[in-house]
């Protein structure tokens, strides 16, 4: 067998053991990624469900928001719990429909307390007109949050 025949297969089993090595990387991220996608969702709906609104609050990223701000969430989430819940559902692909909506709050000199996800959480209520909320999501170091969108400064 001659040099190049060896350095060649090498070369394909390298590839191809990198590239399995890839796949499985991209899988685990993305079985992580839903699991804790899963939890946030759960953790919505467990806090919903005790009425707590200081539970929920404390899943957004309030970093830099003003106690005025800090207040106006209260009182959207004290409406929320108001309404009985029908489903609580993570988009996972919200990058491409939301992506409209981030720009223009960017062009407007706003600022999301995290960096979007591409996910959303959408709450939806167990009433007549089928009322419903979407939370942007951002992640924070290993753990998912939702965002709260500020002045940039």
């Amino acid at each position: 067998m001659s040099l190049f025949s060896q350095r060649s297969k090498r070369v394909s089993v390298s590839v191809v053991v990198g590239g399995l090595i890839g796949l499985l990387a991209l899988a685990g991220f993305g079985a992580w990624r839903d699991a804790r996608l899963g939890e946030l969702a759960e953790s919505y709906r467990r806090a919903h469900a005790a009425r707590d609104i200081a539970a929920l609050e404390s899943l957004f990223c309030l970093d830099g928001v003003a106690p005025e701000g800090r207040a106006r969430l209260r009182l959207a989430l004290a409406q929320e719990i108001d309404q009985p819940l029908a489903k609580v559902s993570v988009d996972e692909d919200a990058r491409g429909h939301l992506s409209q909506v981030v720009d223009t709050w960017r062009r407007m000199g706003m600022k999301m307390t995290l960096p979007f996800a591409g996910a959303a959480l959408q709450i939806e209520h167990a009433t007549s007109d089928r009322l419903t909320s979407t939370h942007l999501i951002g992640r924070d170091g290993l753990r998912y949050r939702l965002v709260w969108v500020i002045r940039a400064e």
